[in-house]
Parts: C-alpha cells; sequence; structure tokens
C-alpha cells in the first residue's frame, strides 16, 4: 500500500512538472514573438512595397487622383492635391511613371 502512495506521488509529481515546463515554454513563446513579429512584419511589408502589384496599383491611383484633380475646384482640389503629394511620397522615384513624375511637378508648382 505504501508502494502506491509512493507511485501516486510520483506521478502527480511527474505530472506536475510536465505542465510548468510546458507553460515555460508556451510563455517563452511568447516573448519569442513579441520581439520576434515585428521584424517578421517588416520583411513582410517591405516585399510586399516591392512587388510591381503594390506599385501598379499606387500608379493607378495617382492616375485617377490626377483625373479628379483635373475636374476639381476650390476647396476640393486642394484636398486632393493633399492626398496626392502625400501618395507620391511614399512610391519610390525609380518606380515612378513619366506621367506621375508630370504630375507631382504640376502640384509643386509656382502656381500652387
Amino acid at each position: 500500500m505504501r508502494d502506491f502512495f509512493a507511485m501516486l506521488f510520483v506521478g502527480v509529481a511527474a505530472l506536475c512538472a510536465f505542465c510548468v515546463v510546458a507553460f515555460g515554454l508556451n510563455y517563452f513563446g511568447l516573448i519569442s514573438l513579441g520581439f520576434f513579429a515585428p521584424k517578421y512584419e517588416q520583411v513582410r511589408r517591405t516585399t510586399f512595397e516591392q512587388s510591381q502589384a503594390y506599385v501598379e496599383g499606387q500608379r493607378r491611383d495617382i492616375q485617377n487622383l490626377r483625373m479628379d484633380w483635373l475636374d476639381a475646384t476650390g476647396d476640393r482640389k486642394a484636398a486632393i492635391r493633399s492626398v496626392a503629394l502625400q501618395r507620391i511620397a511614399g512610391l519610390p522615384e525609380a518606380a515612378m511613371s513619366p506621367e506621375v513624375i508630370q504630375f507631382r511637378a504640376e502640384l509643386t508648382g509656382p502656381n500652387q
């Protein structure tokens, strides 16, 4: 009978030790994720921003803003100008089409 309780005690202690180790490893995983996740996200975002689909989408969006800007007057034109300049600033110089460069020149020209 004494051996039974000793074995039961060892089994419960082993189960508790296993739970503590599992909790500790999980906690270490959360700390590790908190450290590495921003780095993974930055690489993912940089890769996305360099993709052709993103660049083409930005160019198309800027072209749409140009069309709206040409049709707008007054405060609406100023608002579109502000948004367009922000979008153009986010586009790498090497990815700018001649139309985008011309539009940027129109927005930053002496008449604006």
